[in-house]
């Protein structure tokens, strides 16, 4: 549409502008300014002005107003008596354009007292769950402890504080485990050695346990011996 300036200011008989004197027609990208400055001296419009204007809220009462009258050029002074409608019905369709935002949730995730999880304990809890996976062979765990010294000083821990079922990870104040010396490995603990390389998880769990031995807690407790001791000269 090619209006000129003094048509957007000033009433003109018969101009797609003007439904009548004071009282404009919307015509988006021609007289946006000069509309909505008239909506606000109008019926509802300072309390809109004041607290909902927005493109959020612009927007919603256009749309409500299209409703109302299909096919309809927006009046100001149609859309003022609109606006003043829903305001005082309280219409939920506005929002509110100086609420403060949320504050996003803090979803790092936490150890069980509720503190946020360092990268290590992160990094261990997942290894807690792939040890305890009863697919997980012995022979995997054994090639990463010899492979990855973190993943050694985390089973050290954890074959530890699993018997005291303290866990492991940040809630483990004391990270250092004094290392037996070196010195020959007795055949009853080599021969432990190469049958701990068969087991899963859960079949040493059940060979240590004095409640889950088949044999009772006495051949649990001689079974916890040879694995503590094979731990003890690295032969596991």
């Amino acid at each position: 549409m090619k209006v000129d300036r003094d048509e957007i200011e000033n009433y003109r008989f018969g101009s797609p502008l003007w439904a009548a004197l004071n009282d404009r027609i919307l015509v988006s990208g021609v007289n946006d300014k000069e509309f909505w400055d008239d909506l606000a001296q109008g019926k509802g419009g300072k309390g809109f002005t004041k607290k909902l204007d927005c493109p959020e809220n612009r927007a919603t009462l256009i749309r409500k107003y299209a409703q109302a009258y299909p096919s309809e050029p927006i009046i100001r002074s149609a859309l003022n008596d609109l606006l003043w409608k829903l305001m005082l019905a309280a219409s939920p369709d506005f929002i509110d354009p100086h609420a403060e935002p949320e504050e996003p949730a803090d979803e790092r995730p936490r150890d069980s007292l509720g503190r946020i999880m360092s990268p290590k304990a992160l990094q261990w809890h997942d290894w807690t769950t792939w040890v305890m996976n009863p697919e997980t062979s012995m022979r995997q765990i054994t090639e990463l402890r010899r492979m990855n010294p973190a993943f050694q000083e985390f089973y050290s821990h954890y074959a530890a504080q699993e018997r005291t079922a303290t866990p492991v990870g940040d809630a483990v104040e004391n990270l250092n485990v004094r290392q037996a010396a070196k010195k020959a490995v007795p055949a009853d603990v080599q021969k432990f050695a190469a049958e701990y390389r068969a087991l899963s998880v859960q079949q040493l769990k059940t060979l240590l346990s004095p409640g889950l031995n088949p044999q009772g807690p006495a051949a649990a407790a001689e079974q916890q011996r040879l694995f503590d001791a094979a731990c003890a000269c690295g032969a596991i």
